[in-house]
């Protein structure tokens, strides 16, 4: 039997892919929580943090660190690029 975590997990992984699909160009935890919050959906991952904890191990997907300058400060962050959707569905189902 599932638990309810692995449920919640599995709800809130489609589509965070479904949006990394829809964009060719890679994005940051932020920005896919951004989107999420742009479609009113219900979903397990409020923060970027734990969107960045859901892509963890995920196949068909590739990250790569990028330093983005501000104002007063420069902070390293995390990219996601959606490589192979095809992959991506394979893991998230099996």
């Amino acid at each position: 039997m599932v638990g309810i975590y692995m449920v919640k997990k599995h709800r809130a992984r489609r589509p965070i892919g479904e949006i990394m699909r829809d964009r060719k160009e890679p994005m940051s935890a932020h920005e896919i929580a951004e989107q999420m919050m742009n479609r009113r959906l219900k979903f397990y991952a409020e923060r970027p943090k734990t969107i960045a904890q859901l892509l963890k191990g995920a196949k068909g997907i590739t990250r790569s660190k990028v330093l983005r300058k501000r104002e007063v400060t420069s902070t390293w962050t995390t990219l996601y690029h959606m490589e192979d959707y095809n992959k991506y569905e394979r893991w998230l189902n099996g």
